[in-house]
């Protein structure tokens, strides 16, 4: 609707509302470099008592979703950015920065060489340029943010919005814009259909 995905609930809040969605076009390869971004507004709304917003990017490892990390704008009792990972389903991290931004960037930036995971932002978003501001990196094949996954691993990115206890109508103007991939592997070329005798190479 007017250049929008728009994401709806039906019924009474929850303490537990969200909608998402993924980068569906190709997985991405854990032995190579990608960074994802996004923009996020999200106003200085009346939060009610233990309500809260999150607004952000997730990856998740394809081969076992319960390896899983987020990071976005939150509003609430306070307002931040959060960092968060879970391994197996259970809560490895959650780091935090007090913020005053509406409107800010956020990236996930992963570095193959170190088998990191970083998290970046800038608060104020592409004005003046961007800034980025590391506020985590976890390496995510040791410790307790290990997620178990090799050369051959692949992840799948995308964008999410949380709720809890509170209604977000289309006119409280939270929505997240400009989601961007770099650099996107490409296929370069096709393999050919070959014909091979027994003991013969391809």
């Amino acid at each position: 609707q007017n250049g929008k995905l728009i994401y709806h609930t039906q019924g009474t809040v929850s303490g537990d509302d969200w909608a998402a969605r993924g980068w569906h076009s190709q997985a991405l390869p854990y032995n190579k470099d990608w960074a994802v971004q996004t923009d996020i507004n999200l106003p200085n709304l009346n939060m009610p008592d233990n309500s809260l917003i999150f607004a952000g990017l997730f990856v998740f490892n394809l081969d076992d979703p319960e390896d899983f990390a987020e990071f976005g704008l939150y509003s609430g009792s306070t307002r931040s950015f959060v960092a968060s990972m879970d391994v197996n389903d259970n809560e490895a991290f959650t780091d935090t920065n007090a913020t005053t931004t509406t409107n800010g960037t956020v990236r996930l930036r992963w570095v193959a060489a170190e088998q990191k995971l970083y998290y970046e932002y800038d608060a104020n978003g592409a004005t003046g340029g961007f800034v980025w501001t590391a506020l985590a990196s976890k390496a995510l094949n040791a410790g307790s943010t290990n997620w178990g996954m090799n050369a051959n691993s692949s992840f799948i990115v995308g964008l999410g919005v949380e709720s809890e206890s509170i209604t977000i109508n289309q006119a409280d103007n939270v929505w997240l814009d400009n989601f961007k991939l770099a650099p996107l592997p490409k296929i370069t070329t096709q393999p050919l259909p070959q014909t091979v005798s027994l003991g013969g190479n391809a």
